[in-house]
């Protein structure tokens, strides 16, 4: 029976070139926050030549936060792989973070390369809908170009960041742009 749990180094899992996935800046600081604080949890999927085919940021943060040692655990996807932090109880504060960061680290980290999804849009057919694509596509070529003249901001605020902002404008007592203007002003460095 082959062996199905092995060890290797982190430098021999190869990156997928054509990740759809650029993420983004807020994402791998949250990211490398979690690993830093928490540990590794949720594993990678590599194929059979170590080409990484699921977790290509997760490996890239582990490797700059200088971890080295992976285990690999072959499968033919016939079978769940869990990773059981023995280290840690789900009922306790760290556990609840993690799981927190494991979430939300995959919702912030999120930027889709159009031009890889175009390309492999043929390959997505139950993974999105015709109109979730067009709907992306739409997007990246509908967006304007910007100059520094024509810039839009959208700030959302909620909780006691709300009532903070709902207060210092009516303290104002101009516009959300005006505000804002005048915050940016008092930032300007000559």
């Amino acid at each position: 029976m082959k062996k199905q749990v092995e060890t290797t180094t982190i430098d021999n899992l190869i990156p997928d070139t054509h990740n759809a996935n650029a993420g983004t800046q807020r994402g791998a600081g949250m990211m490398e926050r979690s690993i830093s604080e928490c540990g590794l949890a949720r594993s990678i999927v590599i194929d059979k030549n170590n080409k990484i085919i699921a977790g290509n940021k997760t490996t890239e943060t582990a490797a700059a936060l200088g971890i080295e040692h992976v285990i690999v655990v072959e499968t033919d996807g016939s079978a769940l792989v869990a990773v059981k932090r023995r280290d840690i109880d789900i009922d306790s504060e760290q556990g609840r973070r993690l799981a927190y960061f494991d979430n939300r680290t995959n919702q912030v980290d999120l930027d889709w390369q159009l031009d890889q999804l175009n390309f492999d849009r043929e390959l997505l057919d139950g993974i999105f809908t015709d109109a979730e694509l067009d709907a992306l596509m739409k997007n990246d070529i509908d967006e304007p170009e910007q100059d520094d003249t024509d810039l839009k901001i959208k700030l959302v605020f909620s909780g006691d960041d709300a009532v903070m902002v709902r207060d210092a404008l009516a303290k104002h007592g101009g516009t959300v742009k005006d505000l804002v203007l005048d915050l940016c002003e008092s930032y300007v460095v000559e």
